[in-house]
């Protein structure tokens, strides 16, 4: 399992605070691997919790057969939601009731027996436009640094050192440019696997050359690009 992908995207967002919503049926053991992204969660007969951003592969630990149900946080929306920087939940899985005890309980009471995901995903989504408010703005540096990295256009000049530019950044997204870049450009091979040798698509999609793709995909996935396309 190589982390959820948005299967049902919002038409249009319900709010600024969230980006789209998924949902799946785990089907047994696997991993999820890092994407850049931070989503809120739920699935029955648990309390909602924070999906923080992770630095490498972790073990998918629901059980076979569960339901799970989440909301993709926007840039930046994940600091209001902990009422601080977004490192102090990577590579971790909040329950919410310890991030907004108050606010939370409500939340699990309006979840006790919904009729589908879609409107699972509609109340988690209330609940960040709440938490975030609508005076919130995402930090217009990090916006701009996300775009060009998810472009593959690199880090981009923004006017700030790189240890001023790494600060705001992680601040928001919970670790720095360089590896949400090597992110970035891991899920564009994911996307564009083909029958072309992985030299030349290593070196087509910004990589030094194949061992250089080969490092990074097993340092992200757990696996190497020759399985991961094997596997597709």
């Amino acid at each position: 399992m190589l982390g959820p992908a948005l299967e049902n995207p919002f038409s249009s967002s319900p709010n600024r605070a969230t980006d789209g919503w998924w949902s799946r049926t785990v089907d047994g053991p696997g991993l999820v691997v890092p994407d850049g992204a931070i989503d809120l969660m739920w699935s029955p007969g648990r309390v909602p919790w924070l999906a923080g951003p992770d630095r490498g592969p972790r073990e998918a630990l629901m059980p076979a057969g569960s339901l799970v149900v989440g909301v993709r946080l926007r840039v930046g929306a994940a600091e209001a939601l902990i009422g601080g920087s977004v490192e102090l939940v990577t590579d971790q899985r909040v329950a919410l009731d310890d991030l907004r005890p108050a606010s939370s309980a409500r939340l699990l009471r309006q979840l006790d027996d919904v009729p589908s995901p879609a409107v699972a995903a509609g109340l988690l989504g209330q609940f960040v436009a709440a938490v975030v408010g609508p005076e919130w703005r995402p930090d217009p540096v990090v916006l701009r640094t996300v775009a060009s990295l998810r472009a593959g256009h690199g880090v981009p000049d923004v006017g700030l050192s790189a240890r001023q530019h790494r600060r705001r950044f992680a601040h928001s997204i919970g670790y720095g440019p360089k590896l949400f870049e090597r992110i970035c450009r891991l899920e564009r091979f994911t996307d564009q696997m083909s029958d072309e040798p992985l030299a030349t698509l290593a070196i087509r999609l910004g990589y030094a050359d194949q061992a250089h793709l080969t490092r990074d995909c097993v340092a992200l996935t757990g696996s190497t690009p020759a399985r991961l396309r094997a596997a597709a």
